[in-house]
């Protein structure tokens, strides 16, 4: 009795309806069970109708990804995380696969009571990807103030700021935009914080050695 109603598309908040008499489309839906859908004619002593909604049977549905640990989301609900095996009744479905790092994957999904309800996604990554060489190879190098050792990281689309520093070098930046899906390459080689030094040897016929952190 609390299945939803239509008369020619609109929805009917009870089962005592007034409608003209002559044909009108007839929708009953209730979760669960077959939809019935057909016309009726509306006359003088033929106004009862009586329905039966037939239930149906849940069906299994497997729904998976590469990488999984994905959550699932199946009509704005979360359902868990792939890869899962769960049961709905037949019928459309919204369904929303989500993944740190990752873009989402949105589709309708039919899932059906004489088919395989295997659902596989394979998810693309939101980045792109920075390849960096340094001058001195020890410099420290700062991706929006983030440290980072690595000289080929995968970053989110977006603007970043590059700083690279190292005792006894002038220091650099750059602003950079990351595209998903392409690769920037970026060199910096530091500029030597140089000075003249001047010396005298007594006697002048001395050999003089210049080092610093083993380098003559």
């Amino acid at each position: 009795t609390d299945a939803q109603i239509y008369i020619d598309d609109k929805l009917q908040i009870n089962n005592a309806i007034q409608v003209s008499t002559g044909s009108h489309k007839i929708k009953i839906i209730k979760e669960g069970y077959q939809t019935i859908e057909e016309n009726i004619d509306v006359a003088v002593g033929k106004t009862l109708f009586n329905y039966t909604l037939s239930e149906i049977e849940l069906v299994g549905v497997q729904i998976s990804s590469v990488p999984n640990g994905a959550k699932i989301y199946i009509n704005g609900l979360e359902k868990g995380e792939t890869n899962k095996g769960l049961f709905l009744y037949p019928g459309v479905y919204q369904l929303r696969i989500i993944k740190s790092g990752y873009l989402d994957e949105e589709e309708k999904i039919t899932v059906g009571s004489n088919k395989q309800n295997n659902f596989t996604y394979n998810l693309e990554k939101n980045a792109g990807t920075l390849n960096i060489s340094v001058t001195p190879s020890n410099a420290t190098i700062l991706i929006n103030k983030e440290k980072f050792t690595q000289k080929n990281i995968e970053l989110p689309p977006g603007k970043y700021k590059i700083e690279i520093s190292e005792n006894g070098y002038y220091d650099q930046s750059e602003t950079i935009e990351v595209e998903l899906g392409k690769t920037i390459t970026k060199n910096f080689k530091l500029q030597p914080i140089v000075g003249k030094l001047q010396f005298t040897i007594n006697p002048p016929e001395s050999n003089v050695t210049l080092s610093k952190n083993g380098n003559i």
